[in-house]
């Protein structure tokens, strides 16, 4: 062995001396392979990327180093696509990281030397590590690859692959597996492939790893809100029994697809959780950071928070919106007709008849003798319910009198016609809500702290009309809103508003400014290059593009609330909402109308009776 590591001396001495001799590692004593090792792993990542980092370390077998260096030369010859970067030190490139990686070391002190410097929060994917390792002599290869293995588990490095070299022309290719049957995230060296004859004997280098989890418990701690998550405890209010929602359909379909057992930890209500810009953490947020479970799921996308945990991609798109109690409308000319028949047009009629009357009582007080007007009571109660009289009058300018207010009772009654069917088809054109107008009005504005106060500044709220809180549920805040005396306007999610709205009927009870504030994504947290944002994703991704996740939204708006509440107020889709105008809310019109003519029908047969009476007195 040692007449060989002499005569690979001497070969790399000769190629660094310029002469035209080919140094061939694993040539001795056998047939040069179709290509060596370093040529197949050039060719697999030159389908990958233009950028390539390359690492050599050694402790212990310096000799190794020249031809490392020589086959590296020979594998990038005429690869001028692939840029490479070398160094040897993990030091020396801190926070600097690339996605592909080709390492050369000879134990695992060497391995820990190259790994980059950075502190647990660093957020950046580890990226595709190929080591090839030729162990030192006084090591053992197990020992030295089980330290690697377990060193890249706690850097949160997933595709790792080791080459080992085992002889004629051979590498044996192993890489670590977490979840097996009874060893639930326990790091297990595995072997996974082979390099030998110039190729390798399955062609993926970096197989992905978590496609089954052997019913391994996974913990996730969501937030409450609806139409997204809800849940209720078992009688003895210890653990969750039944959970629903769009994020309970979507836990349920990762679990059953990557075969893992799913825990869900009760909401704390202290609680709502936020990270801030100097990296505080609080609520959820600190507990993850803690280990307390493993994913937090249903919060808001923001920057501060992506800057120290790994975010999953979002799910789901909803906006923020400003709500307000229903205001007291200024409705257009004539829409209070419709009311229908409030106190306003009540009035009307009412001082319409007492006109008449009294127009006719001081008619018959100025004129003398009191036969010179020959109305009675009867017919003056029918011209003002619109009813045509015979004027007997001696005096003309009574008869003309009396002309002018039928003509403008008939005005009065054809200017409500014409007010009604104008309203009745015609939607009402009230003044449209802006936040601009609700800060004129001096409303006070309730937002989340999760909104940063540049989002205010845009908004070009002042201050001094700003309130935080921190409520857990929404509904709250919503309850809230209704019993306030005060103007008050409430930042919400859209959705949750109209569950709120749609669970207890409340659709006369809100206003929204139709501008929406902003779009939120809503996505899950893990800890930083958690390893299990890969398999989550996929689940995500295959759902997004299946349709299936848009499929749920539209199934849930339909029903919102448990199981027990959908029974209760199920079969109703939310774009079935109370129509503001039917025939139906004009019923009272129409008998208000059947009534005045019934009493005009009274008055016929009253007056026909009274004359009788007179004819037979006389």
């Amino acid at each position: 062995m040692d007449i060989l590591k002499i005569l690979f001396f001497l070969c790399g001495v000769l190629s660094l001396s310029g002469l035209q001799l080919k140094p061939q590692i694993w040539k001795v004593g056998f047939p040069k392979p179709p290509r060596t090792f370093e040529q197949a792993i050039m060719e697999y990542f030159e389908s990958k990327t233009i950028r390539l980092s390359v690492a050599i370390h050694v402790d212990y077998t310096h000799w190794w180093k020249i031809f490392i260096s020589s086959y590296l030369a020979e594998a990038f010859k005429e690869r001028n696509s692939m840029k490479i970067e070398v160094f040897s030190d993990g030091k020396t490139r801190k926070y600097r990281l690339y996605e592909y990686n080709l390492w050369y070391v000879d134990s695992y002190k060497a391995f820990r030397a190259l790994l980059p410097d950075f502190n647990n929060q660093f957020v950046e994917t580890m990226g595709q590590y190929m080591v090839v390792m030729e162990t030192a002599k006084h090591l053992n290869k197990s020992q030295e690859l089980q330290q690697i293995v377990q060193k890249a588990f706690r850097r949160n490095i997933v595709n790792i692959a080791i080459a080992i070299y085992e002889g004629n022309f051979t590498f044996h290719l192993y890489h670590y597996g977490l979840f097996h049957s009874q060893k639930c995230r326990q790091v297990v060296l595995e072997q996974f492939n082979k390099f030998q004859y110039g190729q390798f004997t399955k062609g993926d280098l970096f197989p992905y790893k978590f496609h089954n989890f052997k019913q391994c418990p996974i913990d996730f701690y969501m937030r409450v809100a609806q139409p997204f998550f809800g849940y209720s405890l078992s009688n003895d209010h210890t653990k969750i029994e039944n959970f629903w929602g769009l994020e309970a359909m979507i836990l349920t379909t990762m679990a059953d697809k990557l075969n893992f057992e799913l825990h869900l930890e009760q909401t704390v209500q202290q609680a709502v959780g936020n990270v801030f810009e100097n990296g505080t953490l609080v609520g959820p947020f600190k507990s993850l950071l803690e280990k307390k479970f493993d994913i937090l799921m249903g919060y808001y996308h923001f920057p501060a928070r992506s800057r120290y945990f790994a975010v999953s991609r979002s799910y789901f798109l909803t906006p923020t919106v400003v709500v307000i109690r229903k205001r007291g409308q200024d409705l257009v000319e004539g829409h209070w007709l419709l009311a229908p028949f409030h106190t306003n047009t009540w009035l009307v009629i009412i001082a319409t008849m007492a006109f008449g009357m009294v127009t006719y009582h001081l008619m018959c007080s100025l004129v003398k003798p009191i036969s010179s007007i020959q109305l009675t009571w009867l017919d003056v109660f029918g011209l003002t319910l619109g009813s045509a009289r015979n004027i007997r009058s001696i005096l003309l300018g009574t008869n003309m009198a009396i002309c002018l207010w039928n003509l403008g009772f008939l005005i009065v009654c054809a200017t409500f016609g014409g007010k009604l069917y104008d309203a009745f088809n015609r939607k009402p054109s009230m003044q449209q809500i802006t936040i601009a107008r609700l800060i004129a009005l001096n409303y006070t504005f309730l937002t989340k702290n999760i909104y940063s106060n540049d989002l205010m500044r845009a908004l070009q709220i002042p201050l001094q009309q700003i309130i935080y809180t921190d409520f857990v549920y929404d509904d709250d805040a919503f309850e809230l809103l209704l019993q306030d005396p005060r103007p008050v306007a409430l930042f919400a999610n859209y959705w949750q508003f109209q569950a709120f709205v749609a669970l207890h009927r409340l659709y006369d009870e809100f206003d929204m400014v139709p501008r929406v504030v902003v779009l939120n994504q809503i996505c899950a947290y893990l800890r930083p290059q958690s390893y299990l944002i890969e398999p989550y994703n996929r689940i995500l991704k295959s759902l997004q593009f299946g349709g299936i996740l848009q499929k749920w939204m539209r199934e849930i708006t339909g029903y919102i609330g448990s199981p027990k509440e959908m029974q209760i107020v199920s079969r109703r889709k939310t774009n079935r909402e109370p129509q503001q105008l039917s025939l139906a809310q004009l019923r009272i019109v129409f008998l208000g109308l059947i009534i005045a003519n019934a009493l005009n029908f009274a008055v016929f047969v009253g007056e026909v009776m009274v004359k009788r009476i007179h004819k037979k007195k006389s």
